[in-house]
């Protein structure tokens, strides 16, 4: 093992040339200097530099994000996606309760801040530009899935040709799951 990627730390490096409290930060904050930031700080960001940014490139959040690598704020007491609140700074309030703040950029998941990325949508609209900037985890991009889209494709070519119980052994799946391919339950886009 090394010793931690960031300057100054001299820490060994546990996982990805970072130390373990530099990695948690990574993880939990999308950056390895992240957290600890000081009150008022996200907000100030925010009037500071993402309303008055006027460039098309993706502007990165700099601060805490979710799971999948949204952009969260604490704003009122509640933890919310900063996105939201920036795009209700820019557009007014949602004019449902149901509209998201979608981005134009595709780039959500990767903390895009941009205000000029940011729109109202409904979730419908948000999953087709999903699907449009090929962000959305279906098919073999989900880490979950078992079978590849060319696989999926050979299984509904051999329907009535070979018994499903023998593509299900064949593919290491469930002979539901070879029903639910050919039925196009699931997989139904392909």
């Amino acid at each position: 093992m090394g010793i931690c990627k960031i300057e100054g730390c001299g820490r060994p490096s546990k996982a990805r040339g970072l130390c373990h409290p530099h990695y948690t930060r990574q993880r939990r904050h999308g950056h390895p200097l992240g957290g600890g930031t000081s009150k008022g700080a996200t907000l100030n960001y925010i009037q500071d530099v993402v309303l008055p940014f006027t460039g098309q490139e993706c502007l990165p959040w700099p601060f805490s994000r979710s799971g999948v690598g949204y952009p969260l704020i604490t704003y009122h007491g509640l933890r919310q996606g900063a996105h939201r609140l920036v795009c209700e700074m820019v557009h007014g309030p949602a004019p449902t309760p149901g509209h998201e703040a979608a981005h134009s950029c595709g780039k959500g998941h990767e903390g895009c801040i941009n205000p000029n990325h940011l729109i109202w949508k409904t979730s419908a609209e948000n999953k087709a530009d999903k699907i449009a900037h090929g962000t959305t985890l279906r098919g073999s991009k989900n880490h979950k899935a078992l079978l590849t889209e060319e696989q999926v494709r050979e299984i509904r070519a051999l329907r009535g040709v070979v018994k499903g119980k023998d593509l299900a052994q064949r593919f290491s799946v469930s002979p539901v799951t070879i029903t639910n391919i050919q039925k196009r339950t699931t997989w139904a886009w392909l």
